[in-house]
């Protein structure tokens, strides 16, 4: 549950109720004026990031819960859950801390489609071996050239990890989610307190977005855990290039300031 308070001067803190025991900084907002291409005033509400990002805060404590429940590094893990804790890949030891603190939550994984589950995990899993990524290579060299393939590296070696974090994000969240169409149609301000969606709305995006998250996750940790001749930018890389994030989406910024028009209603 988001709620604000009131800290003077004209600004807002955000928070976010998660639980009983987590409660996350969401930032704070302000009302502001920016100027239309018009050249004509507009009443705006800038929020600005916390810190450390609520990403950040959830990671933290996950690891305080995985220390204090003395989790053994080698116990079953539920990939469900760690769908639902996070739908961001990391650099491969803050996944590891990830995937291991997951499991401590207090919550249920969605119901998902076995079929559909063990396809994708079979499909990202194919290219888990130096052996079996060579071949990957060579295909797309053989099919779409190897200027492309080049400029694919190129464009994606400076961060890989965030390069597939973004795709996932993309792919899973942004356009088989179905939150594209609950927020398409005629724009309005609306209350940064008012719920904009319905609780099945919500429960079906996160169910949707679990069932390419999950296995995903699963088959990313195994990558990750899997000892290779490779470095983990390599292995990183033969998962991204699967995917095409927008090209104006961050590789390097942890977070970002959100520009919302209309003033308070």
């Amino acid at each position: 549950m988001l709620q604000v308070y009131h800290t003077g001067n004209g600004s807002f803190q955000l928070s976010v109720n998660v639980s009983d025991t987590l409660t996350l900084d969401a930032g704070w907002w302000e009302e502001t004026m920016e100027e239309t291409a018009l050249g004509k005033p507009l009443p705006c509400r800038l929020i600005h990031p916390p810190e450390p990002t609520m990403y950040d805060q959830v990671l933290r404590h996950l690891e305080m819960i995985s220390y204090k429940a003395r989790i053994p590094p080698e116990s079953q893990l539920n990939f469900g859950e760690i769908a639902l804790a996070t739908i961001a890949v990391c650099d491969d030891s803050h996944f590891r801390k990830m995937v291991k603190a997951a499991q401590t939550l207090p919550m249920l994984p969605p119901l998902l489609d076995e079929r559909t589950n063990d396809k994708l995990y079979r499909t990202i899993s194919f290219i888990n071996s130096a052996q079996s990524r060579q071949g990957f290579f060579a295909m797309l060299k053989e099919q779409y050239g190897e200027g492309w393939l080049e400029q694919k590296r190129a464009d994606i070696m400076p961060n890989p990890a965030r390069w597939l974090a973004n795709g996932l994000i993309n792919a899973f969240w942004r356009n088989k989610s179905g939150i594209e169409d609950i927020h398409a149609g005629e724009w309005e301000a609306r209350p940064l307190l008012q719920r904009h969606i319905t609780p099945m709305q919500e429960y079906t995006i996160v169910q949707k977005v679990a069932e390419g998250i999950v296995p995903s996750m699963h088959a990313i940790y195994n990558v990750v855990n899997k000892k290779s001749e490779d470095g983990w930018e390599e292995r990183a890389l033969s998962l991204a290039i699967n995917f095409s994030p927008p090209d104006y989406w961050s590789l390097t910024e942890r977070t970002a300031e959100v520009l919302l028009e209309g003033a308070e209603p």
